[in-house]
């Protein structure tokens, strides 16, 4: 795996798991932030940038709260999810 997917796994991982993110979001946030590092950390104006909608960004926000991608990525990895 090269270095630049394992660094972004965790956060694709995290992203998924948010019910309302679908191709057209999770292209625009790949197109306006290249790392979905940093995507994930993002705020919420930069999120609006990225093309998103503020309830989704509200709703974004909120659910970042309680996700830690590293930990998302861990519990495929204990399941023997690839």
């Amino acid at each position: 795996m090269s270095s630049d997917i394992a660094k972004n796994l965790p956060f694709l991982v995290a992203f998924s798991k948010f019910g309302k993110i679908g191709s057209i979001r999770f292209q625009k946030i790949k197109d306006y932030f290249k790392n979905f590092q940093k995507a994930w950390e993002a705020n919420k104006q930069d999120l609006q940038k990225a093309g998103w909608e503020n309830k989704i960004i509200d709703d974004f926000l909120k659910f970042r709260k309680n996700i830690t991608p590293e930990k998302e990525l861990d519990l495929l990895k204990k399941e023997n999810i690839k």
